[in-house]
């Protein structure tokens, strides 16, 4: 399976069936919600700043809620403002078990969240 040209982290070939739906959406961001039996996958599309930063941790916090591994996509993340990096480092804090693996983080988004940890 592949997410905009991209391998996606969760192989629903490999695992069987694969339940998608929109998890979230306003007028800057959606959240695709992607679970297997064996996993769960968050794609993040657009802009996470101060107007949608809380219903973003309130996302995850759901698509967590499996007590599986968590993955968040943020390749096609276009803008982050401070709210929003602050918002996935303390999602990603919350000491998660099995921990949450944020992948394909741009330089400019790594860079914003080395300068808040």
């Amino acid at each position: 399976m592949t997410t905009n040209g991209r391998p996606a982290a969760v192989d629903t070939a490999a695992e069987g069936h694969a339940d998608v739906r929109l998890l979230y959406s306003d007028a800057i961001l959606s959240i695709t919600l992607i679970e297997t039996s064996h996993s769960t996958l968050a794609q993040l599309t657009g802009e996470i700043d101060i107007s949608n930063s809380t219903p973003v941790q309130a996302a995850l916090t759901y698509a967590k809620g499996r007590a599986l591994p968590l993955v968040i996509d943020v390749a096609d993340v276009t803008f982050v403002d401070v709210a929003g990096a602050r918002a996935l480092i303390e999602f990603t804090r919350q000491g998660q078990v099995p921990p949450v693996d944020v992948r394909n983080i741009s330089s400019r988004m790594r860079f914003l969240l080395d300068m808040l940890q």
